[in-house]
């Protein structure tokens, strides 16, 4: 995510019906990919290189929070259902700002980015897997509903809090932090969820080509009305008929052009005689 605009991402639901397997994991100090993944954030972030013993890039400690893109996770919401075996599309959007993934070493002058390769074979019921660690979590509020089996995300809370005129400060409440982020899903490139964009637009293009085919040949009063009206309005604007040469719109020839010809055709002179064999300049034989 560059400014709320969508710089990279990867659809696990294009391959998998349930998207990819995750582990919540508060004791991982990083966020583990497989080595596909990793490489294409690699991409991403053109300052940055593979270590040993993890990721670096060049930065500025005071310019992290603009020079590092916000990463945006989709999980699919309980109240999410299935059409035709398509995901209804509920889900909700967990935002990692760069300052939870990103640290600056003042030994190595680099910066230091939380997410590591978990190697080509990091997967989980031989589906590719994620584990998200500290970074997850210090953007996140985390919930787990033992009970129902459940785990609630939600922004995280920060204290309200005031200082009275005797010193000290008191906590009044509590508010959510604020993160920027693009929605990782493609509206068009769906794969096993349901988009209401992209049938919006299927719709409307579908209804487009069949106006179009109806005006344009169908051979009804209103079609050739429509027709008439379009061809007038041609002329009116570029002074000839709507289409290539005398062709108007549909591929018939002109308004009343038809009937003109055929109508020069039956009333020649000798039209309807029969055809008489004339003898040649040297006479009967």
């Amino acid at each position: 995510r560059n400014r709320l605009f969508l710089q990279w991402n990867l659809d696990f639901n294009l391959g998998l019906p349930n998207g990819s397997p995750t582990l919540l994991d508060s004791g991982t100090d990083t966020i583990q990919v497989g080595s596909q993944v990793y490489q294409q954030l690699l991409l991403s972030m053109p300052s940055c290189q593979a270590e040993r013993w993890g990721t670096t890039c060049d930065c500025k400690p005071g310019t992290i929070s603009t020079d590092f893109p916000s990463i945006s996770i989709s999980f699919e919401a309980s109240s999410a259902f299935r059409i035709i075996g398509l995901d209804s599309g509920a889900d909700v959007i967990a935002c990692i700002p760069p300052e939870a993934y990103i640290t600056y070493d003042d030994k190595l002058k680099r910066c230091l980015v939380a997410i590591v390769d978990g190697g080509p074979r990091h997967k989980m019921f031989r589906y590719e897997a994620m584990v998200l660690g500290m970074p997850f979590f210090r953007s996140m509020a985390v919930v787990l509903d033992v009970e129902n089996r459940r785990v609630g995300l939600g922004a995280p809370l920060t204290p309200v809090s005031i200082s009275p005129v005797g010193g000290g400060s008191t906590i009044i409440g509590m508010q959510e932090q604020t993160c920027s982020c693009a929605d990782p899903k493609n509206w068009w490139s769906t794969g096993k969820r349901f988009s209401p964009k992209r049938v919006v637009v299927v719709l409307v293009g579908t209804a487009l080509f069949c106006a179009y085919v109806f005006v344009a040949h169908s051979p009804s009063p209103t079609a050739q009305q429509i027709r008439n009206l379009a061809n007038g309005a041609w002329e009116q604007v570029c002074g000839g008929a709507l289409g290539a040469g005398s062709t108007s719109l549909g591929g018939g020839p002109p308004n009343g052009a038809a009937n003109v010809a055929s109508g020069s055709r039956h009333d020649a002179p000798g039209a309807d005689r029969p055809f008489i064999q004339m003898a040649g300049r040297g006479g009967p034989e």
